[in-house]
């Protein structure tokens, strides 16, 4: 029987070595805005609302517009399928007629009073509105640490366009180049790229990211969104890397305890039938 103990014994450590998950809760905030702009005040109402099955405290609802950010007052917290309102009222200077961007930006934490971030843009038109006539798609990715986030343009008008293109991230990813500035010639297409690195960001976790690009024309102010989310994959430790190896073995020595029963069961029973 102690050969028998020793596989067992085996057994029950390659069992608890094996990489295991655990699933935590999730707060998922989804994020409503309405605007309305009257001469020189912005009206804002934001609703969140947590999708998630875990509650969110100190919640921080902040507005980005104009290269100004105004902070909404703090929600204590939000409980799972429960809506929460705040209202801006912003008085902005006099701008050029057109479209301009936004920013929502949301803090919050969990629990364990871990801070989060949650991110939505949009844009908003002043006096009047215009297109842009600027086609852009932005790919989803998947980051360990650090990766690349595409975004393709395409200029459907006969005149050239000197674009600013600004990235907007959740404070938990960033980025050394959110911000650039390029010509982009008439009926015409361009690929950008910006690095983003995984500074503080969770897990699995999804990040929505949004990126702006601006540029002026005859007195008039343009601006097309593109939107693309990021998602973290979890970095290897030593057990991920080798699991495989792990699931094997566990399974040869699984093997190994059913022999080393079925052998020790028929050793004693020719014994038995000796006696």
């Amino acid at each position: 029987m102690k050969v028998l103990k020793n596989y067992v014994f085996l057994f029950i450590i390659c069992f608890f070595v094996l990489p295991y998950r655990v699933y935590p809760g999730t707060i998922s905030l989804e994020l409503k805005t309405t605007v309305e702009l009257n001469k020189t005040v912005i009206f804002i109402t934001l609703e969140i609302k947590n999708n998630g099955d875990s509650e969110a405290y100190k919640v921080l609802p902040k507005v980005h517009i104009l290269n100004e950010i105004h902070q909404g007052q703090i929600i204590q917290s939000i409980i799972p399928g429960q809506t929460d309102i705040s209202h801006f009222e912003i008085n902005i200077k006099e701008i050029t007629k057109g479209r301009y961007p936004l920013v929502i930006d949301v803090d919050f934490h969990d629990g364990n009073n871990y801070p989060f971030s949650a991110l939505s843009g949009m844009t908003f038109h002043n006096i009047e509105d215009v297109n842009p006539n600027l086609a852009v798609t932005a790919k989803d990715i998947s980051i360990e640490l650090a990766g690349m986030l595409e975004v393709t343009l395409k200029n459907l008008d006969s005149f050239d366009k000197n674009i600013v293109a600004k990235l907007v991230l959740p404070k938990e990813i960033i980025s050394p180049n959110p911000k650039l500035e390029f010509n982009l010639n008439a009926k015409s297409a361009k690929k950008i790229e910006f690095n983003v690195k995984n500074f503080a960001a969770s897990n699995l976790a999804s990040y929505p990211v949004v990126c702006f690009f601006e540029f002026e024309h005859e007195k008039f102010h343009y601006t097309q969104l593109a939107k693309s989310i990021i998602h973290i994959k979890p970095e290897e430790n030593f057990f991920r890397k080798t699991r495989r190896t792990w699931e094997i073995l566990s399974f040869i020595l699984g093997l190994a305890l059913i022999a080393a029963i079925i052998y020790n069961f028929l050793k004693q029973r020719q014994s038995i039938k000796l006696k």
